[in-house]
């Protein structure tokens, strides 16, 4: 059984223009950590790996803190609400919204996108949406643009 996610989402923001660099991802089921990216396997490790890489590409410091968004899907508020308790206790701040019979929850934290920390959450997210029947569906972040010299 396949579980598609909706997207990674890469928000770059510079200057009043916003730009998206999206990659639909599938994973092959829910204990898999395998990741369909444009049509190439990767594992989902790898798959934060490039989001932090495209950053890095865009000009972003990946060393310093900035807007840090992780996406939810749960079936139910009942199980939204659950996951938002235990999302919460983290130091997020998380927003619910019904899309059609699905709850989305959007967890906002200033942090550094260093791999160490972004791989580290997604894999505890992915243990919390599993925890409540929804799944863990990626992260954004703005970029913090180096100072020009």
């Amino acid at each position: 059984m396949l579980r598609k996610l909706s997207a990674f989402f890469l928000l770059a923001v510079v200057g009043s223009s916003t730009a998206f660099a999206q990659a639909p991802i599938t994973f092959d089921d829910k204990s898999s950590t395998e990741v369909t990216v444009h049509g190439a396997i990767w594992d989902a490790d790898e798959a934060d790996r490039m989001v932090i890489a495209n950053l890095k590409a865009q000009g972003s410091d990946v060393s310093q803190p900035t807007n840090v968004i992780f996406y939810f899907v749960m079936p139910s508020k009942t199980s939204a609400n659950a996951a938002v308790k235990d999302i919460s206790v983290l130091g997020f701040d998380c927003k619910t919204a019904k899309h059609k019979k699905l709850w989305i929850i959007a967890a906002n934290k200033t942090m550094v996108p260093a791999e160490d920390s972004i791989l580290s959450m997604s894999r505890l997210f992915t243990t919390i949406a599993e925890k409540h029947s929804g799944s863990y569906d990626g992260w954004e972040a703005a970029l913090v643009l180096k100072p020009q010299n």
